[in-house]
């Protein structure tokens, strides 16, 4: 899986304009070295990347 700056960055300023994550929360997962991963989504039996390919 990879994982695309641009997508995390995308992803992460979208949830904290939206207000669903802080502002310092963000930035340490836009710097971070690997992409966050989600559990729990609809039609997904594991964790998948938040990142969009």
């Amino acid at each position: 899986m990879h994982d695309f700056p641009a997508g995390r960055f995308a992803v992460w300023a979208t949830a904290w304009l939206a207000g669903r994550t802080s502002y310092d929360d963000a930035l340490d997962a836009i710097l971070g070295e690997t992409a966050h991963r989600v559990a729990g989504l609809p039609g997904t039996d594991e964790a998948v990347s938040s990142v969009v390919h």
